[in-house]
Parts: C-alpha cells; structure tokens; sequence
C-alpha cells in the first residue's frame, strides 16, 4: 500500500495533543509549476524569469514568494491513504513581509536567518465520504522574539481504532467522526537567550459513532460526544540556524498540558510530551540528525486522545498507549548546492505504563528520500521521501520541514 502525505513548514512551535499530522495535508506537490498570483494576471515571460536565480541558474520560489505582495503557493492534493479512501484537495500558503524592523540581510541578533510569517489553508475529500477544511497563522514578530501559532479545522473522517497496544485489535474498528479543533500557542524568548516560555489553549469537539458489526471495541460511551480542552505551559530552547533546513543547533520543546472540565472539557488528565532534535555538522556535506521524544498521558484520555508513535511509515493512531518513547535517526548528504540525499531510521515503542515500556516490542520505520532547495534566500528545502514501516510503505512529500 502507499501513502502520500504533504507536509508544510507551518509553525516551529509544536501542537501536541493537537495531532501535528492534522497540520500535515495528505497529498502530491506540483512544485513551481503551480504557482500563482492571488492579485490577478502577470506577465508570464516575466513570471518565469522571477523563478529563476540569476546566480546558479536553478530554480528557485524565492522571489514569487517573498517579492510578491498577494503571492500564494497553491498544492494540489491527492488522496490515497487506505483508511480514508481516494480523493483530491487543495492547500495553498502565504508568506507575508518581513516586518519594518527586520534587518537588510534578514538575519536576527544571532546571525541566523528570520522565519517568514506563514498563513495557510487547506481543504479535501475521498470517496468514503472524508472530508477535511482548516487553515492557520504562524507568527514570528519581533525579530523572532514572539511566536505564535493558532490553527481552527474541521473534519469529517472514517478511519479505524484499534485498541491500546496491551489490547490491541489487530483488524481495527471502523469509526466515523466528526471534529472541530482549535489551537492557540504563544511563547516568548527570554532576553537574547535562545530559551522561550509560553502558554497554549487546545480545544476539540468530537462526535464520533461505532460500526457495531465490527464487535464491541470497548470504548466509554461518554467519549463519542464530547470536548477534550487543555492549558498548556511550554519550555522551549531553540539554537537552531535554520527554523526550515538547519545544519547546526538543537530544538528541545517540553509542554505540560491539563486536560480539564474547568476549561472547557468533559476529561480530567494530564499529559507531559518532551521533542528533541539534535542536528550535528559530521562535515562539510553531511549532516547528522538526531530525535528523541517523549509522550506521557495520565488519567481519563479518551481514545481518540491517547499518544501514539509518530514515525514516517507508521500510521497515525496504528499503535497507541499512554507512554510512548520514539527515536530517531537522519543523515543527509548535500551532494550539490541546491540538491540533498538522506537516508534515516527510526524506532517506537508504546505501552500503558513505564514498565511495560521495556519489554515492549520495538515499531521499526526506515527510508531515504531528497531535498531541493527550493527558497535560497530562507534556506527552505522541498523534496521527497521514501518511508517503510512494520505494515506500510509511504511517500511523503515536503515543503520547508526541518526534519
């Protein structure tokens, strides 16, 4: 079977809880090719002559995206993951101006390069009756110093549960549900440091509905038509050079979330998730990257909440439990200018508490992929990977993601 995903350099905050592939749009990219003006007609001789960098000759979205007032950059979708059928959607991101007190070069205190604000929007559907629409802002105001990221989506999925790792259904329960999610995350640097704190508001409404002939999945009746919301504080230590293709610097990202009925929920947990990376320059043309996350949920999570492996190749909810630890692996090799070659490998493991974590069976994912470098000027890559998992093979095609 194959899968194809899109995924967006929508924010470099994190969304746990808020599943980070409900930011990631199932699909394929028609690159440059498919860019448009929002404001109306251009000059297409003139239009190609602005994709081309006159220094290499290469093909490069830099001046559309950054130059252009009302530029957007529009992604055909195609649907084909095997739980929700095939389909076809569409996405398109806005990258607005660098802010008046940004430096000339767009480099901040630090001499690393500014991320771009980004607004995006998608939408879609399959012929089991999925459908899918949202969108979101992500900020960086004040040379970098203030991040924000809120999200608002609507969804309409009928997909498979099946169970919690220490009992698990190998078959899966056809489910159908519907669900409304917001999100709202905000964070502060401290001083000139490389250190941030922040907070985050996270809302989602969900009516969900059983196909019985599959049997009895065990779920709590409350859980179908109910409100998960949680605060979260965030610690965020960010020393990356590069928010889109970094090659130096670590991302270590730690939220404590409560899941309440005092702010808006029907469930009363906590959750603790703690992502790393690590990106380590082995030479002039290689690049070690390095992950180690953490997932810990504690209380009442009703099971469209509880944590899952996220790795490329495995699908999301296919292994679930309230402890789960993934590792992972990238090394890139940029063999030209403009082109990359990355091979990586990663593993999971999940059980409903720490002690089964050690004897839990290991989920093993692994591929290669490319990057192109796409948008010189912010150092954003584009390209394409290859992913094998325990039960799925997966393509995944990128715009700007820094893993």
């Amino acid at each position: 079977m194959s899968l194809f995903k899109l995924q967006l350099p929508l924010s470099s905050l994190t969304t746990a809880q808020v599943p980070r592939r409900v930011l990631s749009f199932t699909g394929s990219m028609m690159m440059a090719s498919v860019m448009v003006v929002a404001s109306g007609m251009v000059n297409a001789g003139s239009f190609m002559e602005d994709l081309i960098d006159p220094d290499d000759g290469w093909l490069d979205g830099g001046k559309f995206l950054l130059e252009y007032p009302y530029a957007v950059l529009p992604v055909p979708i195609i649907i084909t993951e095997p739980a929700v059928g095939e389909g076809l959607g569409v996405a398109a991101a806005h990258f607005h101006d660098a802010p008046k007190d940004a430096p000339v070069d767009g480099l901040d205190s630090r001499g690393r390069a500014m991320p771009r604000s980004i607004s995006a929007v998608a939408l879609g559907a399959t012929n089991n009756d999925t459908k899918f629409i949202g969108g979101g802002h992500f900020g960086h105001y004040k040379q970098d110093s203030i991040r924000y990221e809120g999200v608002v989506g609507y969804a309409d999925v009928f997909m498979d549960f099946y169970g919690s790792i220490d009992e698990p259904n190998e078959e899966g329960f056809s489910f159908n549900s519907e669900a409304l999610i917001l999100s709202q995350v905000l964070a502060f640097r401290l001083g000139e440091s490389d250190w941030f704190v922040g907070g985050a508001y996270r809302l989602i409404s969900t009516d969900s509905r059983f196909d019985l002939h599959d049997g009895d999945p065990g779920i709590d009746p409350e859980t179908l038509d109910s409100n998960n919301a949680a605060v979260a504080a965030i610690i965020r230590y960010d020393s990356l050079d590069n928010q889109y293709a970094p090659k130096t610097g670590i991302v270590s990202d730690l939220q404590l979330a409560r899941f309440d009925e005092a702010v808006g929920g029907d469930f009363n947990y906590n959750q603790y998730t703690w992502l790393n990376q690590v990106h380590l320059p082995l030479a002039d043309d290689w690049v070690l990257g390095l992950r180690l996350d953490g997932d810990m949920a504690s209380g009442d999570v009703p099971f469209y909440a509880v944590p899952y492996i996220e790795l490329k190749g495995i699908p999301a909810l296919r292994y679930q439990g309230k402890k789960v630890v993934t590792t992972e692996a990238r090394l890139n090799w940029q063999l030209h200018p403009r082109w990359q070659l990355a091979a990586f490998v990663g593993a999971g493991r999940v059980s409903d508490d720490m002690d089964g974590l050690n004897e839990a069976t290991s989920r093993v994912s692994r591929g290669v992929g490319f990057r192109y470098l796409g948008v010189k000027k912010l150092g954003m890559n584009m390209g394409l990977d290859f992913a094998k998992g325990p039960e799925d093979e997966v393509i995944y095609i990128s715009f700007g993601t820094r893993w």
